[in-house]
Parts: structure tokens; C-alpha cells; sequence
């Protein structure tokens, strides 16, 4: 059984993982912690708002992301088990 191109998909998620983690810490950088309340036009806090919201949807799909990862890697680990047991009853 070949499990090369399970291998590499399960590489090109992992990729896909750190790209997005460090897409959000970038995101993140820009934030403001301080909370402005005497804002006279709103725009700050209107800032703040649409940033905290991308921020949440970014660690919705960062979580997603990392148990599919996860999964795939331990479904791509037993599949491996699997084909050296199989391989070594062939042999034995």
C-alpha cells in the first residue's frame, strides 16, 4: 500500500496550519488592548470590533484546522502500523 500521496496531503495541511497561525499572529500585531471609550467618532472602536471578530473566525478555522491535522496524522500513523504488521506477516 502506498502511502506517499496520503503522506504529502497530510504535509500540505500542516503547511496550511502554520500559514494560518502565523497569518493570525500577524493579524493580532495590529491590535489595540485599551479600550476607548471617550472615542468621539467611534472609529477606534469600530476597529477594534472588526478585528476581534476577524480574529475569532481566524481561530474557528485555526482549531478546525488543527484537528484535522491531528486526526489525519494519527489516521496516517495507524495506516502505517498497519502496513508494516502486514508486511512483516508476509514475510514470517
Amino acid at each position: 500500500m502506498n502511502l506517499l500521496p496520503l503522506t504529502i496531503a497530510g504535509c500540505v495541511l500542516l503547511i496550511a496550519l502554520v500559514a494560518m497561525i502565523i497569518y493570525r499572529r500577524a493579524a493580532a500585531s495590529g491590535e489595540d488592548d485599551m479600550l476607548h471609550v471617550e472615542d468621539p467618532t467611534g472609529a477606534v472602536t469600530a476597529r477594534q470590533t472588526r478585528l476581534a471578530q476577524k480574529l475569532e473566525k481566524l481561530d474557528l478555522w485555526v482549531k478546525i484546522l488543527t484537528v484535522i491535522v491531528i486526526l489525519w496524522g494519527l489516521g496516517l500513523g495507524a495506516a502505517y502500523l498497519y502496513n508494516a504488521w502486514i508486511e512483516t506477516s508476509r514475510i514470517g
